[in-house]
């Protein structure tokens, strides 16, 4: 499994973006540039003891702390696009797959 995209919404310092991915890559950066954000943010969706964290995300996890804007709840978005599953993978994921 290779994940190839990365797309980003109102989650920590990130408020819209997107990372494309080829083969092997490295992150690198200056402090507080964001790179813990994008680790963070595939671990919320695809890492097995994240979801099991209570609660799972809190306010400090949104974009500039906003949760509420004008009466109505911020939705976090974050998608991760992954290719080369095997077929174990593929059981797993089941449902959750776009062809």
């Amino acid at each position: 499994m290779q994940i190839c995209r990365l797309l980003i919404r109102n989650f920590r310092g990130i408020k819209s973006g997107v990372v494309n991915i080829e083969g092997n890559s490295v992150l690198v950066g200056d402090n507080n540039s964001g790179k813990s954000t994008i680790f963070e943010a595939i671990d919320l969706v695809m890492g097995p003891d994240r979801l099991s964290k209570r609660p799972v995300i809190d306010e400090h996890d949104f974009y500039a702390g906003e949760y509420i804007v004008d009466g109505e709840p911020v939705e976090i978005s974050i998608e991760v696009t992954v290719i080369d599953l095997n077929d174990n993978q593929l059981r797993h994921f089941g449902n959750y797959i776009e062809w």
